[in-house]
């Protein structure tokens, strides 16, 4: 009976044995799969601060074949940097560009960009032209705060509004300029405060103009802006070519 009893307690422990070797076994396995297989939250978290990856230019042509939308991030701490979002809710595409703006705009593979520079004792804009790649083409600087930004939907025009003074156009002591560019050379093609403004069939002529918010027809030549002359805001058409407002 004694023979029995110890053998019985031996097989007891040797079970104990095995099932905590199985234990140690397992948790081993998980514990490497772990390592060797982090979870998608954890492949996809970076630290604060960290860069996002710039899209490569085949990556940024190809979000260009299908709907999409060009957005500035408000993200912190990417804010202000410019991406590409494709619409194809079954194959959602997203894009990060070099490109930080305050203001953007972007049609037929030409753009502009707006953006304040924090490094100059006063406001100065930085203007820039990009294309389909979204690199520079052309850039310059130009005193004042970025309000509006606008390409024509063929892509030949750019035009952009900052603000002189004021930083709003409710304010009465506010002043503007509203400036036209050739996306292809960078040039501009002038102030609309240097064309020529006509109103019941002649010449209208004030020292308080200020021009802002154009928007193209679709010969791109046709524009459309708003005027204000004291406390009086006109809607003019323009037309490029003639360097005229009516």
């Amino acid at each position: 009976m004694q023979l029995q009893s110890d053998r019985q307690q031996r097989q007891k422990i040797f079970a104990w044995v095995v099932l905590g070797c199985i234990i140690l076994a397992v948790g081993y396995i998980l514990w490497v799969t772990l390592r060797a297989d982090p979870t998608p939250d954890t492949v996809q978290a970076l630290p604060q601060g960290t860069p996002l990856p710039i899209a490569q230019p085949g990556e940024l042509e190809a979000i260009q074949t299908r709907p999409y939308m060009v957005f500035i991030n408000q993200d912190r701490p990417y804010t202000g940097k410019v991406k590409l979002m494709g619409l194809d809710s079954a194959a959602p595409q997203a894009a990060q560009t070099a490109l930080s703006c305050e203001r953007v705009y972007y049609a037929a593979g030409n753009g502009i960009c707006l953006a304040q520079d924090p490094s100059a004792s006063s406001p100065l804009v930085l203007v820039t032209l990009f294309g389909s790649d979204f690199q520079p083409r052309h850039k310059f600087t130009i005193e004042g705060i970025a309000s509006r930004a606008r390409v024509s939907p063929d892509g030949r025009y750019a035009a952009f509004t900052i603000f002189i003074t004021g930083h709003s156009y409710n304010d009465a002591d506010m002043s503007t300029a509203t400036i036209l560019l050739d996306t292809a050379t960078g040039a501009s093609l002038g102030n609309l405060e240097e064309f020529e403004t006509w109103k019941d069939g002649k010449r209208f002529q004030a020292p308080e103009f200020n021009f802002w918010g154009v928007t193209f027809g679709r010969d791109s030549n046709r524009f459309y802006a708003t005027l204000r002359n004291g406390d009086t805001t006109y809607l003019v058409q323009g037309d490029v070519a003639a360097r005229k407002l009516t």
